[in-house]
């Protein structure tokens, strides 16, 4: 059996939990400055009368998308691909894996080093919804790395479309929109996946 990196309690709060908290309170303080911005933008428009109003909202259209949709989907799409990274590194670090360990098994790295795991140690905590749901995250990565987004451009756009009806906060008819709550939701579902990978595998007591 290969050896593993297996996290205990203290190993798994601080480095894990704590920089799954770290994206957490990020994405809580770009969204607060964003939001500052917007309602300052939207007060100051209150203050005018109608005519001056609908010309300053004519000549600052871009600034008010920019604040309202831009900024805060290139936000939550970055930190979801963070995240993404950030798993994908914690599960290598994991099972101490090399870039050819992974060759022959088939799919993206994370469906890979399920196989594997499965292959080499027994068992792997895919049969969770969990699991399911980190996997349509993938999906939706993908496309943002891949296509920026387009999900017309991604490789099959109606699997894509039927992926991103399955989240509550992701809508998407051309490009893919994150809204506020689902950055909050996917932390809280890798935390919960990483939680049951650390405890399945610290019962089994296997090799270090």
């Amino acid at each position: 059996m290969a050896k593993l990196t297996v996290w205990d309690e203290e190993i798994f709060n601080i480095f894990i939990v704590s920089k799954l908290e770290i994206f957490k309170e990020y994405a809580i303080l770009i969204e607060e400055k964003i939001d500052q911005e917007s309602n300052s933008e939207i007060s100051f428009l209150n203050t005018l009368n109608e005519y001056d109003k609908n010309k300053y909202f004519n000549a600052n259209l871009d600034n008010f998308y920019n604040l309202q949709v831009a900024y805060p989907n290139l936000l939550r799409q970055s930190l979801l691909v963070s995240i993404i990274s950030f798993l994908e590194a914690e599960l290598i670090s994991f099972f101490r894996l090399e870039n050819k360990t992974l060759v022959s098994f088939q799919g993206n790295i994370l469906q890979k080093i399920s196989k594997y795991a499965k292959a080499e140690h027994g068992s792997f905590p895919n049969s969770k919804s969990y699991w399911n749901y980190i996997q349509d995250v993938y999906e939706l990565r993908n496309c943002i790395v891949h296509n920026s987004g387009f999900i017309s451009m991604s490789k099959n756009p109606k699997q894509l479309s039927k992926i991103i009806e399955r989240f509550k906060h992701v809508k998407g008819a051309t490009t893919i929109n994150i809204e506020k709550d689902f950055l909050f939701e996917f932390i809280n579902e890798v935390k919960k996946f990483l939680l049951d990978l650390r405890l399945e595998y610290t019962k089994k007591s296997p090799q270090y």
